[in-house]
């Protein structure tokens, strides 16, 4: 384990950053399941639909069509929270709550970070917009929404191609207490690739950003590295040019390997 890592977690300076990969092991949703309920709900056939743009624009045909999004997150909701997900029986959710970093961001919709808090008898604070940023309480770990989520406002949602295109913008209070947040941090994205264009897109204006304060050296960028389950040596190339140190899970299985990582890292924060 690399020891940036380990003073990080003992320190309570360790930020991790969850993607969808995270929860991979909930069964929640795909993509395509949501085209599906889209393309149902305008009475549309879901194979023609996937061939007619991407995601995003999808939901932007939808909003267009239905004049906003209300209706069909609140389905999503019930999707993505089906009651036969057993929170209790995913050891990483758990290992993250113990981890007890002082802030975890997510571009993921759902709420289960926050229920896994919740079983674990730990208080937490969901953000996703100004006002619940300036309702935070100090000492309790803040659950940052980077894309929304079905608890809060549409606008607060990032779903359609409009919306992530003006989330890219990087001027929301979301994106500059972001900013503020890493420095003198040490982030980890955890489920995530480098074909996830966000993170990527993310990455780069931060980095622009830290250069056009004269940030010059290397040492003064935010440490940051990403977990990933299979060796990539084209990704960690591209992971390096922008200061992001790649780290290989060594358990074939992705779930054990994410565990095994986090579980190390709780016990750096025990006595």
């Amino acid at each position: 384990m690399n020891p940036d890592l380990i003073n990080a977690a003992k320190a309570g300076n360790l930020i991790p950053f969850i993607g969808a990969g995270f929860s991979q092991n909930l069964g929640l949703p795909s993509w395509g399941t949501v085209i599906s309920l889209i393309a149902k709900k305008l009475g549309w056939s879901p194979e023609v639909m996937r061939i007619q743009g991407d995601f995003y624009q999808i939901a932007e045909y939808f909003h267009l069509e239905r004049g906003g999004i209300s209706e069909l997150r609140s389905e999503l909701d019930l999707l993505f929270h089906n009651t036969m997900i057993d929170i209790t029986k995913s050891d990483i959710h758990s290992l993250l709550v113990d981890l007890d970093p002082p802030i975890i961001y997510t571009t993921n919709w759902d709420s289960w970070i926050e229920k896994a808090f919740e079983y674990k008898g730990k208080p937490c604070h969901s953000i996703r917009n100004l006002s619940d940023i300036t309702a935070a309480k100090e000492h309790i770990t803040q659950v940052v929404k980077f894309h929304g989520d079905f608890k809060g406002q549409d606008d607060d949602l990032v779903f359609t191609e409009s919306s992530y295109f003006d989330r890219l913008n990087f001027e929301s209070a979301i994106d500059i207490k972001f900013r503020s947040d890493i420095l003198g941090k040490v982030v980890v994205f955890i489920g995530y690739s480098f074909r996830d264009i966000n993170i990527r897109f993310l990455w780069h204006k931060m980095m622009k950003l830290l250069k056009d304060l004269a940030i010059k050296s290397l040492h003064e960028y935010p440490k940051s590295y990403i977990v990933l389950p299979t060796p990539n040596l084209l990704q960690e190339r591209l992971f390096r040019h922008k200061y992001i140190e790649v780290i290989n899970l060594s358990d074939p299985d992705p779930n054990t390997g994410l565990q095994n990582f986090l579980l190390e890292l709780v016990n750096a924060r025990r006595p």
